[in-house]
């Protein structure tokens, strides 16, 4: 029988499920694969072995926990790490310290445990549960092993002897043998690790979002006050890219003003103020009914804000008002040129005139409750809050009139906005309360203002809207799309939309409608270009959202669905999106396996198919799980990387690691990198052991009895198991010495 064959020329259909593989009808059909294992299809239409993966280092104390990106720079990405109680900052294969003190005497300590005691040129400030970090900043003059126990290691300080000295162990092990140490006239430094504590714990860690603005971003997580992390002072780095001086920076609790609040209630109740501020005034309600649903105010309302309407007392015909006197009438304050009784004030324009800044709104935050109806708020006429945002003054009250217009704060200690975007000079919250959402005032992100202290609705003030669904759901993900936002909840995705074509969204021109139903999980979106995608709900499913570029209708498309066998049974738990060079959505599977789909669409319209979407699955040549993944610029900030945080089933050592780029044509096959959790060593020594010239390789102190593939300089040197010093070494006769 006769054998023929035809020619592949592209390989960008990816790997195809059994199930997909009889649908030889399909274009794409002849661009399927069987297998696509650790390769990713191309733009081009080729197929390339996968890049291996750079480890950055441990985890703080090597346990889970999640990262997120903080591109404040493009060229020195940063990366943010989360541990339960902690926060640490990468940037390259750097993990952020200070404060550098040079090291004048290492002594070995017999313990229990056994550690070393460092001593410092200078006082240092720093405390014991701190972690610090040893490098080279000067001469070395002896061979690398009489220092090398020290580098490419954290420790954490459990004594603090004098100013200048401090007991350290190994961070994951606990002991540190510093008995080979031979400092010498060898040149280290020791610096503190940049770390912030966090609320977050173990269970919180996946929930986290941030939501950045040029060189600041909001950390969110259900159930907590949002933080702000701040870069105070930009990076500074050598010619090489390595850092000289890392950035600095700032975390503190965001200090949000004069909203988002809940509609005015309506059952009648009324506010009483003991005085009328500025400062501290007790405010009493006549009714806790529209109060935590009845419950009355609590210790989490401190921080609430509280908003007053604040007017005059009616006018009566037979009070004598004296000249400046303010009084009610039809709705309208009135202030009194002339003294008078019994002149109406509508109709004595000699005797009252009409005052527009007599009805006003003013607001503060709850700094104590004294009872379920009784509160003390700051009221506070003009200030500027903790990031230099000029906030609008706040009116006075009028003594202990009171006050039927009132409303209460959305954000309490434990309501707080979980999601949320940047758009139009806005940052948008939403998550705090199921279907809402709520947007700052224009380039004032801290302040949600819902009208001037006069009642006067404006376009840069603060917007407050509730889906009018039949569901109540939590709003999952918004992403800025077009000329809207796309929100996504367990029903359905929606568009917030002006109410005219290309107008701003401001309160008074703004809709928000389903586009469609598919269902979302919990889990953050990604744009890759012309659309938005999301996990499906169930999570077994990729869904393309496309806006069509002339009737602005969104449709939907199932990306998964000639590869679903990659994501059954676990289903998807997370999604990255990196751009170049090649354009790939990235999928954490919940088993801790990976997947990538190659990806592209380049009509604007939603009827016709993404120009590819090529899934491939992915296994770390550790045999390491992936918890956690990140996309954001490649150090350098020329090209898109993927950050992982993965863990060592058989330690449960947790590290960070970061996807090398893939290896073009044009490149040499010095920078080719093809193996998994990869390190670039803290430095080598050239030797002689048993009359065999070898290269003693350093720092590998957290896989101490593994095998490892050396491969240098280009050369593929084998396998070698790393020894109980955290080195291995290789005949140097292998890359020609």
């Amino acid at each position: 029988m006769g054998r023929g064959s035809y020619a592949r020329t592209s390989f960008l259909g990816g790997e195809w499920s059994k199930t997909a593989q009889g649908r030889a009808d399909k274009e794409e059909y002849v661009t399927a694969m069987d297998k696509c294992f650790n390769a990713l299809p191309v733009e081009q239409g080729a197929c390339t072995r996968r890049p291996g993966t750079i480890q950055l280092g441990t985890t703080r104390n090597g346990v889970p926990g999640v990262i997120r990106s903080f591109d404040f720079l493009q060229s020195v990405p940063y990366l943010m790490e989360f541990t339960p109680g902690f926060m640490r900052l990468h940037s390259g294969a750097y993990t952020a310290t200070e404060n550098e003190q040079a090291i004048t005497v290492v002594t070995p300590n017999t313990g229990p445990p056994i550690s070393a005691t460092i001593t410092t040129s200078a006082p240092h400030g720093w405390s014991v549960g701190e972690q610090v970090q040893v490098r080279i900043i000067g001469a070395l003059a002896g061979p690398l092993y009489n220092v090398a126990p020290l580098l490419g290691r954290q420790f954490i300080i459990t004594a603090v002897p004098t100013t200048s000295s401090i007991t350290i162990v190994d961070s994951i092990f606990g002991t540190f043998d510093a008995t080979t140490v031979v400092l010498g006239t060898n040149d280290l430094g020791i610096s503190r690790v940049v770390e912030f504590t966090v609320p977050y714990q173990s269970a919180d860690l996946t929930n986290l979002r941030v939501v950045q603005n040029d060189t600041y971003a909001f950390i969110l997580c259900a159930g907590y006050p949002a933080l702000v992390l701040q870069q105070l002072t930009p990076p500074i780095s050598d010619s090489d890219g390595d850092p000289v001086d890392f950035a600095t920076f700032s975390l503190t609790t965001a200090v949000f003003t004069d909203g988002p609040y809940l509609d005015p209630p309506t059952d009648g109740s009324t506010v009483s103020a003991g005085s009328s501020g500025p400062g501290s005034v007790t405010l009493t309600w006549s009714s806790t009914n529209s109060i935590n649903n009845g419950q009355g105010f609590t210790s989490a309302d401190v921080g609430r804000f509280v908003r007053l309407f604040s007017q005059p007392l009616p006018w009566v015909s037979t009070t004598a008002y004296a000249v400046g006197q303010t009084a009610l009438y039809q709705g309208s304050a009135f202030t009194a040129s002339a003294a008078s009784t019994n002149e109406q004030p509508d109709i004595n324009p000699l005797t009252w005139t009409i005052n527009p800044t007599g009805l006003a709104w003013t607001y503060g935050p709850i700094t104590a409750v004294s009872s379920n109806n009784v509160v003390v708020v700051d009221i506070v006429p003009s200030y500027n809050d903790a990031y230099g945002n000029p906030q609008a003054s706040g009116a006075l009250l009028y003594g202990t009139t009171p006050m039927s217009i009132w409303q209460l704060g959305v954000y309490t200690g434990t309501t707080q906005p979980a999601v949320g975007t940047f758009h139009e000079g806005r940052v948008w919250f939403s998550g705090a309360l199921p279907n809402r959402f709520d947007s700052s005032m224009s380039d004032l992100p801290f302040q949600f203002s819902p009208t001037d202290l006069y009642g006067n609705v404006a376009d840069n003030n603060g917007i407050s809207e509730t889906l009018e669904a039949s569901e109540v759901n939590a709003i999952f993900w918004m992403i800025p799309y077009h000329e809207s936002i796309v929100m996504g909840t367990q029903a359905g995705e929606w568009a917030i939309q002006a109410s005219a074509l290309s107008d701003p969204l401001t309160p008074t021109s703004i809709q928000a409608h389903r586009r469609t139903k598919y269902g979302c999980e919990n889990v953050d979106a990604v744009m890759p270009g012309m659309s938005v995608v999301f996990v499906r709900r169930y999570a077994k499913k990729l869904t393309e959202l496309v806006s069509d570029v002339y009737s602005g209708k969104i449709t939907g498309m199932n990306l998964s669905q000639n590869a679903e066998h990659l994501s059954d049974p676990s289903g998807i738990a997370q999604i990255a999106y990196v751009q170049e060079t090649t354009p790939i959505i990235w999928s954490r599977m919940n088993d801790g396996t990976l997947a990538s789909m190659t990806y592209r669409r380049d009509s604007p319209f939603g009827t016709q198919a993404a120009s590819f979407f090529a899934w491939a699955p992915h296994a770390l040549g550790t045999g390491r799980t992936v918890l956690n993944i990140q996309s954001g610029p490649a150090p350098g900030g020329e090209q898109d990387a993927l950050s992982l945080l993965t863990q060592d089933p058989a330690t449960s050592i947790c590290y960070i690691e970061i996807m090398t780029n893939i290896f073009l044509e044009t490149d040499t096959i010095e920078n080719a990198w093809f193996v998994d959790g990869g390190g670039n060593t803290v430095g080598a020594d050239i030797l002689t052991v048993g009359g065999v010239l070898v290269i003693q390789l350093y720092g590998f102190w957290y896989v101490v009895g593994e095998t490892i593939s050396a491969f240098i300089n280009g050369v593929d040197c084998g396998d070698f198991t790393v020894q109980a010093n955290g080195t291995i070494q290789v005949p140097a006769s292998l890359i020609g010495l």
